[in-house]
Order: C-alpha cells, then sequence, then structure tokens
C-alpha cells in the first residue's frame, strides 16, 4: 500500500469530503472543514486515530449565522465520529463558563474580566 493510500486508509468520509472539495464544491460556509481535515491528516502522522482528541473552538452569535454555523458543526462531528475520530465542538461562551465554574475562587478577577468582556 502506497503511503497516500494509507494516510486515508481508516478515514472513509473524510477522504470524500477531501475529494470533494478538491474538485472545488464548496460543501460549508462557516467551517473550513478543510483545515480540519489537515490538522486530522498531521495528528494520523503520528499517532493513532485513538490517541487524539481534535477540539474545535468557536464562537457561538445569537442570530442565523450562528445557527447555520452550528448545524454544520454537528454535520461534521458526526462525520468525523462515524470514522472514528475523537472531536468536541466547544464554543467559547461554553469554554469561559467552565472556567468561570471551577477557577472562580482561585483567579476571581480574571473570571470577572473575561465573563463581563466575552459573554
Amino acid at each position: 500500500m502506497d503511503n497516500l493510500s494509507s494516510l486515508w486508509q481508516n478515514i472513509p468520509l473524510l477522504r470524500e469530503l477531501a475529494e470533494k472539495i478538491h474538485q472545488g464544491k464548496k460543501l460549508h460556509k462557516h467551517v473550513h472543514i478543510s483545515q480540519l481535515i489537515k490538522h486530522v491528516l498531521g495528528l494520523m502522522k503520528e499517532y493513532k486515530k485513538e490517541n487524539f482528541y481534535l477540539i474545535y473552538l468557536w464562537y457561538n452569535v445569537p442570530c442565523d449565522e450562528g445557527c447555520h454555523a452550528k448545524k454544520e458543526i454537528d454535520q461534521i462531528a458526526s462525520t468525523f465520529e462515524t470514522d472514528g475520530i475523537n472531536f468536541k465542538a466547544i464554543t467559547y461562551q461554553e469554554l469561559i463558563i467552565k472556567l468561570a465554574e471551577t477557577c472562580r475562587e482561585s483567579y476571581p478577577e480574571y473570571v470577572k474580566y473575561i465573563t463581563e468582556r466575552y459573554l
């Protein structure tokens, strides 16, 4: 098996997405899927796909565009999951809330700053 074939061997859905992108098809408006696929391929050169987690951090906005982005992210997450890639999408808002819950006592001024500025 050549190097290129072995690279895609265990991720057929991602390979299919990459081929569509290579053909010039615009699959997503809000998420740069080719960048995520590139990260997966880079990680898979060093690790088995079971041994890494790809985290997608994004800022959700309360409008139609935010809803469309969420749908794209959910679709991508499903594709990654089907191919056995450990993938988690989390919003900055969710991250900040979690940091506030766990760090408020130790870093009260920083938690106040990030919650006031970004939530």
